[in-house]
């Protein structure tokens, strides 16, 4: 990822991508500052995610996740050169990141003999889902 220009003063600017394929959006960016103080943003088309700090304010650290996901932040160090020009790139290298979640939500339904999908609109596969044999 090449950092294109400066980011302006009052903001910080998280660019988040994958090698070779580009920008990604969708991807939550959590802020910290040395006092503790955080702000999030999630990242656009073009991969920035761009949130407002005061100048007294020194970044120290990204915390990434996908957009809507309840899973932890993956904390990253912002390099003191990156913190200074309030500009940073994350290059994001696990291929499961691009893979957007499923579904929101399920409804399944007990059958004879495990789970079946219970929504109509749902282009998941039909059929059984069920637990394997215990081996005795």
């Amino acid at each position: 990822m090449r950092i294109q220009k400066a980011a302006e003063a009052g903001l910080w600017v998280a660019i988040v991508g994958f090698p070779r394929l580009g920008p990604m959006a969708g991807v939550e960016v959590k802020f910290e500052a040395q006092s503790g103080k955080t702000a999030t943003a999630v990242s656009a088309a073009n991969g920035d995610a761009i949130v407002r700090m005061p100048a007294s304010e020194r970044w120290v650290r990204d915390g990434l996740r996908r957009q809507g996901a309840q899973a932890d932040y993956q904390w990253l160090a912002v390099p003191p050169v990156r913190a200074q020009e309030r500009i940073a790139a994350f290059a994001v290298t696990d291929s499961q990141w691009l893979r957007g979640q499923a579904f929101q939500k399920l409804a399944l339904r007990v059958v004879k003999g495990g789970l079946q999908v219970d929504d109509a609109d749902s282009s998941l596969a039909r059929g059984l889902y069920a637990k394997p044999a215990s081996k005795q």
